[in-house]
């Protein structure tokens, strides 16, 4: 998860952003239903990765709701604590 969220910054800074990003998001899609299937398996980290994820397809309000589970299952988790701060800034 960790390397489709920096690839994804990665296209978007690239030049080739219309070619690749399609194709990009179509994974992601893929991905994010895979982990949204398992929501209940995954540690704090896990969620916050999946909250990225969703960042990147557009759907903070998501975002959030799993941030927010992160921090139910380990209320110190510096990954969750980080985007919850920024999801709550915008």
């Amino acid at each position: 998860m960790n390397y489709l969220n920096l690839r994804i910054r990665e296209i978007k800074k690239s030049k080739h952003e219309i070619i690749q990003l399609p194709i990009v998001l179509d994974i992601l899609g893929q991905v994010i239903r895979k982990m949204e299937n398992e929501l209940n398996k995954h540690s704090a980290t896990d969620c916050s990765r999946l909250a990225w994820l969703y960042l990147n397809i557009g759907n903070s309000e998501r975002a959030l709701d799993i941030v927010k589970r992160g921090l139910e299952r380990e209320s110190t988790n510096e990954y969750c604590l980080r985007l919850i701060s920024k999801l709550e800034s915008r």
